[in-house]
């Protein structure tokens, strides 16, 4: 399951069936940009209990209040926040390259290293960044493949 276009009311209804970890594939952090797409701290860390994974969205209104000034260091603020919540296991990028909003020096796929760069100054280790850029989806989804729930 993918709750990033569920409400609030959603998500919660469907935290009281779930058996699997589910994920919210491009979502932030609405601590940070109170955007109603972006998750809580307690949605944060409910997915993070459930041993899911949540994609960042690079997407303006996602990332800054009305979009302002959102930049690859909003993205590595909303990556901090979810870190800052336990979520070292479960944050990944989601980006939303296929027609959002996006910030000017994030336009796509060739802007990454300027990400992986940011996230290196902002005094992450190659073991989290590797964990946010490849192994927390990679570990998701095996993880949902290895129990046989969601993936057929």
């Amino acid at each position: 399951m993918d709750v990033s276009h569920l409400s609030d009311e959603g998500f919660w209804q469907l935290c009281d069936f779930a058996t699997a970890p589910f994920c919210a594939s491009h979502s932030n952090a609405r601590a940070l940009c109170g955007h109603p797409r972006n998750l809580t701290d307690e949605m944060i860390r409910e997915i993070i209990r459930r041993k899911g994974v949540v994609g960042i969205n690079y997407c303006r209104s996602f990332l800054t209040p009305e979009g302002r000034e959102a930049n690859i260091d909003a993205v590595v603020r909303h990556i901090h926040h979810f870190l800052d919540l336990g979520g070292q296991d479960a944050v990944a990028l989601g980006s939303d390259f296929d027609g959002a909003d996006l910030p000017d020096d994030l336009q796509g796929i060739q802007d990454l290293e300027h990400l992986i760069e940011a996230l290196e100054k902002s005094g992450l280790s190659d073991e989290i960044i590797g964990n946010i850029l490849f192994e927390n989806a990679w570990n998701y989804l095996a993880e949902l493949q290895q129990t046989g729930e969601g993936i057929s």
